[in-house]
């Protein structure tokens, strides 16, 4: 009994950094266009593409906040195919790429979600929250401890995520990956926080997978 309280304790740990990461990652999104530094792919049609695509982004982060899982999964989905549209004109846009990556690894394709992460890392090994999230997809997806940990240490004191970095480079050192769940519907990794507020972990149904309850 008291190691499955401890297994669910490493859980709610890796919930609440993965969910933050994953804002984190919206938010560098958001400043990384405001700061205008990206260019190429400025079409019309590009532009409305990327909109709708982070439109259904953010609101598949919402529902998934809120529980509403099979709705959430709906909006990845087409965040995803907007995203993937977008990057046939503009394929090194590291924002589409990161958010592309989030929403592969929440609809379950860890395969996916480190293959296009890397992508947006071979253009800009500086962009840290695309590299702390390769961790996670490593650590919860491919339970590979070590080469995540590898990963976060490449994140230097004068990044401004290395405080994220650390903190998530302490959780994977002191924990072990959980094994997955047999493939379901609905097989995704943990929810984000709300508003930034950590929300507990999904019910466990007889299971030490950190994979969220089929609907």
């Amino acid at each position: 009994m008291a190691f499955m309280n401890a297994r669910k304790r490493n859980r709610m740990l890796t919930y609440v950094i993965v969910g933050f990461v994953s804002v984190g990652l919206l938010l560098s999104v958001s400043l990384y266009w405001t700061g205008g530094s990206f260019s190429g792919g400025s079409s019309n049609t590009a532009t409305s593409t990327e909109s709708s695509a982070n439109q259904d982004f953010e609101a598949a982060l919402d529902l998934w906040g809120k529980g509403k899982t099979k709705e959430a999964a709906k909006k990845f989905t087409s965040a995803i195919k907007g995203y993937e549209e977008v990057l046939k004109t503009t394929p090194e846009n590291i924002a589409v790429l990161g958010n592309l990556a989030t929403s592969y690894h929440y609809t379950g394709n860890t395969d996916k979600a480190i293959e296009t992460v890397k992508k947006a890392l071979e253009i800009s090994p500086s962009f840290s929250v695309a590299r702390i999230n390769y961790a996670i997809y490593l650590f919860e997806g491919k339970q590979n401890k070590e080469e995540a940990i590898k990963e976060l240490e490449k994140i230097g004191k004068d990044d401004p995520n290395y405080g994220r970095a650390q903190e998530l480079l302490q959780a994977f050192k002191n924990s072990s990956p959980t094994l997955p769940a047999p493939p379901q519907n609905g097989n995704t990794p943990p929810p984000p926080p709300q508003n930034g507020a950590p929300l507990p972990p999904p019910p466990d149904n007889n299971s030490a997978s950190p994979q969220p309850p089929k609907n």
